[in-house]
């Protein structure tokens, strides 16, 4: 509730014509948005919609079981109220599924390829198209300084591995690479006794283990990110 105030009185100071917003980390751009009328554009970074299945799983719940947690916790269910109080508008707030639904708006970009995507129920499916928001699928964003043939050579290589139906083994460990003071390949930060060598040494090294032990098939393409953000 303080967040969304905090961007009603940014946005009113700005007077944007259109924002873009993350809708997983920072939704309440969109709620502001929707006070003031003013055209807004999610930016997923996640692998689709969908993708919040697979991490509320990560922590051996389902979606629906974390849906029932969040709605009788009385400090959220105040927390709601006061929600949909100074946005006069009725909202499930991740109490009802799929998550984050009301998190998109009409339309909504996602960087990674559609094939490449969560799988998103049929149910959640027709929720997502009764409110209209629509998913358009970019594929990765790539560093506008990275050469032109560098990025369709790869692309090259990730449809040769879905066709040969090899496996595509993605590790990104990009902002530990580089020369950040605080997370780059010589620091370590706050309760994080390893330096990013280390880091990247020990995911590195749990890797090429478990693909050596992998059965006789294709070859799996390995991709590495190794630039600031994972770029």
């Amino acid at each position: 509730e303080k967040l969304i105030s905090v961007f009603l009185d940014f946005f009113r100071s700005l007077s944007p014509k259109v924002v873009v917003y993350c809708p997983i980390r920072c939704p309440y751009a969109h709620f502001a948005s929707q006070v003031l009328r003013i055209r807004d554009v999610s930016l997923l970074t996640e692998p689709g919609p969908g993708s919040m299945i697979r991490e509320v799983r990560k922590f051996g719940e389902t979606p629906g079981q974390l849906a029932e947690r969040i709605r009788s916790n009385t400090a959220n269910a105040k927390a709601v109220e006061g929600i949909r109080a100074l946005l006069k508008k009725v909202l499930s707030l991740n109490t009802f599924e799929p998550l984050c639904h009301e998190n998109y708006t009409q339309l909504n970009l996602v960087a990674t390829l559609q094939s490449l995507a969560d799988p998103l129920s049929e149910k959640d499916a027709c929720v997502y198209f009764a409110q209209g928001n629509k998913f358009e699928f970019l594929g990765p964003l790539r560093d506008p300084f990275s050469p032109e043939e560098t990025c369709s050579e790869l692309m090259d290589e990730i449809r040769e591995a879905v066709y040969t139906r090899s496996d595509i083994v993605y590790v990104s460990m990009g902002q530990i690479t580089g020369d950040d003071p605080r997370h780059g390949w010589n620091a370590s930060f706050g309760d994080n006794l390893l330096t990013g060598k280390q880091i990247c040494h020990a995911i590195y090294r749990v890797m090429f283990r478990e693909l050596g032990k992998a059965k006789v098939g294709p070859t799996p393409l390995v991709i590495f990110t190794v630039g600031k953000h994972g770029t």
